[in-house]
């Protein structure tokens, strides 16, 4: 078996030589170096090749690339001033003030935050703010003008400032330990990074 795989590998360095010579023009020295180098680095780099193995990434591969349209999220934020634009008074607590944004918007994050702005007048004014971060995978139709007027109404706003944002990089990294137990397992396997093995999985692996 190893005196054929020698024989094998011999036969493909002459092949490589002659083709080198007579198709595209090298000089012998140059021919045999380049058949040696060629046929050495090939034989290294699928060392570990896996016909079965291969076959089957490269099908999740494929469904992956097809349904990248859909992988992502959407990332929401909402900037809401607390200070009641007519009286520039505070007319809900910071706590109140976070209860009803998650009355309307549900599940969030919520950042307090300070902001400012110069009046007509030029007067300096500085406004507790609370920044609101909300995730979709589908994004509901006109949500942020919808939700950004509800809040202006409730917290007496001149405007509220909303930022969309699709992101394809988002990780909840909310995965189960079993779940965590096989994608390392497709990471050993594979030699593939942690999101790499966590994209072919959720593809459908």
């Amino acid at each position: 078996m190893k005196k054929q795989k020698r024989e094998e590998k011999s036969l493909k360095i002459f092949y490589a030589q002659r083709i080198l010579c007579n198709k595209f023009g090298f000089n012998e020295n140059l021919s045999d170096l380049i058949s040696n180098l060629m046929i050495n680095f090939y034989e290294k780099f699928f060392n570990d090749f896996n016909y079965e193995k291969m076959k089957h990434y490269r099908n999740a591969y494929s469904n992956l690339l097809m349904c990248a349209g859909s992988i992502g999220y959407y990332q929401l934020d909402f900037y809401i001033g607390l200070m009641d634009k007519d009286t520039l008074t505070y007319k809900f607590t910071q706590e109140k003030a976070i209860e009803k944004i998650i009355e309307i918007i549900g599940d969030c994050t919520i950042i307090p935050s300070i902001g400012s702005y110069i009046r007509n007048n030029g007067e300096k004014i500085i406004i507790k703010t609370l920044k609101v971060t909300k995730f979709f995978d589908k994004y509901p139709q006109d949500y942020d003008h919808d939700i950004a007027y509800k809040l202006k109404e409730i917290f007496n706003q001149d405007s509220i400032i909303t930022n969309i944002i699709r992101s394809y990089e988002t990780n909840f990294n909310n995965e189960t330990k079993k779940s965590k137990e096989y994608i390392y397992s497709v990471m050993e396997e594979y030699n593939l990074s942690w999101k790499q093995a966590v994209q072919a999985v959720n593809s459908g692996w």
